[in-house]
């Protein structure tokens, strides 16, 4: 069987994971990228309106895909599935090229919160590119070029 290797996070107990999907029960399924797990909040910073950055939702749902095949969890690769399935599916702004993201993404609508484009860290269309890409050629059973 094809089974990846342990990564050093899957240690952590699964009452404390399972927690972490809190931040994906939106609306439209895209994850707020700050969440209070004693609290139970979740939020954006206030810079950035209380939208996501398409970066940072493209990194979660990557991470939470791989988190479910490391802890046999199928609940972190639903909330992942469904940020994909978002992404892939959304209605495209009519002056952006397909697969060029703008910086920011409302998790509550599901809509581009900005039409602002950025380079490096924060770019959507860089991270969200890549994280696509990896997740394609990540796990050793479904290799595949991008």
């Amino acid at each position: 069987p094809c089974r990846p290797a342990a990564l050093p996070h899957t240690h952590l107990p699964r009452s404390t994971t399972s927690q972490l999907l809190f931040a994906f029960q939106t609306p439209t399924g895209l994850p707020f990228g700050t969440v209070g797990l004693r609290s139970r909040t979740r939020h954006n910073p206030t810079w950035s309106k209380g939208a996501s950055t398409v970066a940072e939702v493209a990194t979660l749902q990557l991470e939470f895909r791989v988190l479910s095949r490391h802890t046999s969890n199928a609940a972190f690769e639903v909330v992942a599935q469904r940020v994909m399935r978002h992404l892939r599916q959304m209605p495209w702004p009519a002056d952006l090229p397909r697969g060029l993201y703008p910086t920011f993404i409302s998790p509550t609508t599901g809509d581009f919160a900005s039409a602002e484009l950025t380079l490096g860290a924060r770019s959507g269309r860089d991270r969200t590119r890549f994280h696509t890409c990896r997740q394609k050629t990540r796990h050793p059973c479904h290799r595949r070029t991008c």
